[in-house]
């Protein structure tokens, strides 16, 4: 459980600046995540082979990764997240 934190200038030269959530069903609730940045993908939460309830976070000034599709990725949530309740606001 990731509960009422303020995660706050992490880097990560692979996922998740903020929280890396790999092969978990990780509990992540009204945490601020801010001017956080990752290499790969998800500068605030990167969520691989994961099913984590994400319920009530602020990830905010956080510098999202351009891929060469031109796609902007702040968070990574694939297949099996429940998000609720995320406000996010990046950083141009």
């Amino acid at each position: 459980m990731i509960i009422n934190n303020i995660i706050k200038g992490n880097d990560s030269a692979d996922g998740g600046g903020g929280i890396e959530c790999h092969t978990s069903s990780a509990f992540i609730m009204n945490n601020v995540i801010i001017y956080d940045t990752s290499d790969l993908s998800g500068g605030g939460i990167y969520m691989v082979s994961a099913s984590p309830t994400v319920i009530g976070n602020l990830i905010a000034g956080v510098v999202p990764v351009t891929w060469s599709s031109g796609e902007q990725h702040p968070f990574q949530a694939l297949v099996g997240a429940e998000l609720t309740n995320l406000l996010v606001m990046t950083v141009e």
